[in-house]
């Protein structure tokens, strides 16, 4: 019975560790995204880019299949995307690729609200969001 107990109790210990490891990982990618955001806007605007001027950004995705493209396609065109997808060719992986364009002001806050809500739409449709850039001001 003693031996018991000292079961259980290892066997919750690797529990507890393995949650809080998978929690570190999470808040280190969402930090490690949310930080790409505000280097990518600092970039831009150290080139000359105006923060209130609208800008062509681009979002790309990468999605399992056509079905889940034209599901993302009809959640991105009423928010004011133009979208286009391919298929990725097989020799170099497999699925689709997805290509959301929006006209819209580069603030660091603005472009994170972006990344994560597209992260999440991505994911629901088992694909995933692969991130943005806009052209610097000429």
């Amino acid at each position: 019975m003693n031996s018991m107990w000292m079961v259980l109790v290892g066997v919750a210990a690797v529990a507890l560790a393995a949650v809080r490891i998978v929690g570190s990982v999470r808040r280190l990618r969402k930090a490690q995204a949310e930080d790409w955001d505000e280097q990518q806007v600092k970039k831009l605007r150290a080139l000359g880019g105006d923060p209130f001027r609208p800008y062509d950004v681009d979002f790309f995705f990468g999605l399992p299949d056509e079905p889940a493209c034209e599901r993302l396609k009809a959640a991105l065109v009423p928010e004011g995307c133009a979208v286009d997808y391919r298929a990725i060719p097989p020799d170099t992986g497999s699925g689709f690729s997805l290509h959301a364009r929006k006209q819209l002001r580069l603030s660091v806050t603005e472009m994170q609200e972006h990344s994560a809500r597209y992260r999440a739409l991505a994911g629901q449709h088992g694909g995933s969001y692969d991130g943005w850039s806009a052209a610097p001001a000429r």
